[in-house]
């Protein structure tokens, strides 16, 4: 009888413990993925600060120093937002050009601005994607337009739910935080053709509808949760998956 007491103590202290426990351990797994992708680099300068830390191409150091201003600017404000403590420092990686970006991500979806993979922001050099545009017109542009508050949002939705979040979900958050804090609106064009798309579709086969209709329903979708819940119906959505 005391044998069978001491393991329902047992199992009752590890049902309790388990949140924590997960949470450690998936913080764990997340480290040595972002520390196995930053290894796959070579010959990349480094910045660090309290939030961040920036791997990059020589040739890439103002935009290094841009970035590092811009996560000092974003990260407080979506740390809040998400209500997390204490929140892991983000590593940001600037290629040089796309194929280092794609050999280290695994990625086959072509050119893309930025990449969350592995616990780690993968952003592409503004000088790849607007090489027609003078330096300082490339820094304005990436500061309007630039993929870091996308990317980073992926980064705190990943940190909230530790990992347990659908396609669909996390690029319609993303797309709502840059709506917030760039203004910017993921092709407002096709905001009548979305209708068009059920939850059904989107939740289960995402990937294969049109990207930019996929991304214009799961911006909508979140947008009006938002609106119905606040903020806070988001960061609910997240804790109970």
């Amino acid at each position: 009888m005391k044998n069978l007491v001491k393991l329902m103590a047992f199992i009752c202290t590890g049902l309790l413990l388990y949140p924590q426990i997960h949470s450690g351990l998936y913080r764990l797994q997340k480290g040595y993925q972002a520390v196995a992708l930053v290894s796959g680099i070579s010959g990349y300068e480094y910045l660090k600060d309290a939030h961040a830390e920036i791997y990059y191409a020589p040739e890439d150091k103002d935009y290094a120093g841009l970035i590092q201003r811009s996560v000092q600017l974003y990260y407080p404000l979506l740390s809040k937002d998400y209500q997390l403590k204490n929140p892991p420092d983000v590593k940001i990686i600037l290629y040089p050009e796309a194929e280092s970006m794609l050999k280290n991500t695994g990625s086959q979806s072509g050119a893309s601005m930025g990449i969350y993979y592995g616990g780690v922001l993968h952003l592409l050099s503004p000088r790849v994607w607007l090489p027609e545009h003078e330096e300082a017109e490339r820094m304005e542009i990436f500061l309007e337009q630039g993929p870091l508050v996308h990317e980073l949002s992926h980064f705190f939705t990943d940190v909230k739910s530790k990992g347990n979040y659908e396609i669909w979900f996390t690029e319609g958050v993303a797309l709502y935080f840059e709506y917030k804090y760039m203004a910017f609106e993921w092709r407002r064009d096709l905001q009548e053709a979305a209708r068009s798309v059920s939850m059904k579709e989107l939740m289960g086969g995402f990937e294969d509808i049109d990207r930019a209709l996929a991304y214009r329903k799961a911006f909508d979708v979140v947008k009006g949760l938002v609106e119905d819940r606040g903020e806070q119906g988001l960061l609910d959505m997240m804790e109970s998956k």
